[in-house]
């Protein structure tokens, strides 16, 4: 008698929840949130940082805490599967919580600067943080979660897109403080992010 040799069919990602889009959404923000808190925390004690050194060394702190939520994400629901561009936009909820928490904290702290600077805030730097943090989510997998432990290395992309997010961050500084030197703009202290 013939036994029967029982295949199995690829295993295939769990049934997704209806309430998983939000959640996924929820988790993004509150990651922004917090990476906002832990980004603004130096700045609200006080610094004695050179402000060209502050400006070229925080992309690489933001651009690495704004997806909080994705890697609590990628912690929470190992088994399920996330697209490059789904992790992208969930990476760019992030930077979107974050750039717009940065730019209150920002403009609250200055009233004195007017409707121009408030403006300024909330588009330019809030645009920058969501690009550069969509670049970064691009790059990001779960593979990420294996380097942090030391389990394995750092995959070729995550590090590409992390760079080219920081990179696009710091152009974005330096060109803020060349138009500040020309005159064009005259907060440079709060516009930089």
């Amino acid at each position: 008698m013939r036994e029967r040799i029982a295949t199995s069919a690829p295993e295939s990602p769990p049934a997704v929840p209806p309430w998983w889009s939000a959640a996924l959404v929820i988790a993004a923000l509150a990651g922004g949130w917090v990476a906002a808190a832990i980004a603004l925390l130096p700045g609200l004690v006080g610094s004695d940082v050179i402000l060209i050194l502050l400006f070229l060394a925080v992309p690489f702190y933001e651009e690495a805490l704004k997806p909080l939520g994705l890697y609590f994400v990628f912690l929470r629901w190992p088994r399920v599967t996330l697209s490059r561009l789904q992790a992208a936009g969930l990476a760019a909820a992030g930077g979107l919580s974050f750039a717009v928490i940065e730019s209150w904290v920002s403009v609250d702290g200055h009233p004195e600067e007017g409707s121009d600077f408030v403006l300024f805030r909330f588009t330019a730097p809030v645009a920058m943080h969501v690009f550069a943090s969509f670049i970064f989510g691009l790059g990001l997998t779960p593979a990420i979660l294996q380097w942090s432990g030391r389990r394995g290395r750092l995959p070729r992309e995550t590090r590409a897109a992390y760079l080219t997010a920081v990179g696009l961050h710091m152009f974005y500084n330096l060109t803020i403080i060349l138009l500040t030197a020309i005159g064009v703009l005259g907060y440079v202290e709060e516009v930089g992010s």
